[in-house]
């Protein structure tokens, strides 16, 4: 992971040469969330054109190595348990991939009449197989508070395949005759949850984002922020 200080610091460095003040420690936290979360985004959707085939040149194929091994620190497979009729959602789930159970991938049906269809189709929820044993065709609906599976009379534990949410990053710190000093060892501190090689992505959008110059800048090479610029400069 990137720590939260190197960060800091060689923003507060771009600030010195651009000669502004220091950046306040509330208002770098709450940058260094956002610059998080736009990283994650354009990963997201690096990944996702490469899955339409519109990924074109060695520049995007680096990004969408660095993107895949940046999205699979948060993939996550865990185990939910039914409650009153619900497998509750994971409390840190972003995007949800499969339901499983045992070896088999549990089916997702768009509303209640799509799974009456599916019976009257011979999609039948159960049946018995050629050895004589009770077999389910399982289907879930995803609701607001979790995942209806059908049969109704299942009740057995499920897998869940998910992305989860980020930790958010929090510089922590304390006062020294006024000035802020970081604190690595505080119990909220939290560094980014991202390689090592998005360090100059997230110099690049804090930096921007507080209001620094740096086109001139070489020292800096984003993954993804050159895109950023080029949008700023398309909007001005």
């Amino acid at each position: 992971m990137i720590n939260t200080d190197k960060v800091f610091q060689a923003v507060q460095g771009l600030r010195n040469k651009d000669q502004r003040s220091s950046i306040k420690a509330l208002e770098y936290n709450s940058f260094s969330i956002t610059a998080m979360a736009d990283i994650l985004d354009d990963i997201r959707i690096t990944i996702q054109n490469d899955k339409l085939g519109i990924l074109i040149g060695k520049q995007d194929m680096e990004r969408l190595e660095y993107s895949k091994e940046a999205l699979g620190y948060f993939f996550k497979l865990s185990t939910i348990s039914e409650s009153s009729g619900i497998y509750p959602k994971p409390s840190d789930i972003e995007q949800r991939e499969y339901l499983y159970y045992e070896d088999d991938r549990i089916e997702e049906a768009q509303s209640f009449k799509h799974i009456k269809l599916l019976g009257r189709m011979g999609k039948h929820l159960s049946y018995i197989d050629n050895d004589g044993l009770a077999k389910n065709n399982m289907y879930f609906l995803d609701t607001e508070t979790g995942y209806k599976i059908y049969p109704s009379t299942f009740t057995e534990d499920v897998e869940i395949s998910y992305w989860r949410t980020f930790n958010e990053p929090k510089w922590t710190y304390f006062t020294i005759n006024g000035t802020a000093v970081y604190n690595g060892a505080a119990n909220d501190a939290q560094n980014f949850e991202l390689p090592q090689r998005f360090f100059d992505d997230l110099v690049y959008r804090i930096a921007i984002m507080s209001g620094i110059n740096i086109k001139d800048t070489q020292s800096i090479q984003p993954l993804f922020g050159i895109k950023k610029e080029e949008e700023q400069e398309n909007v001005s």
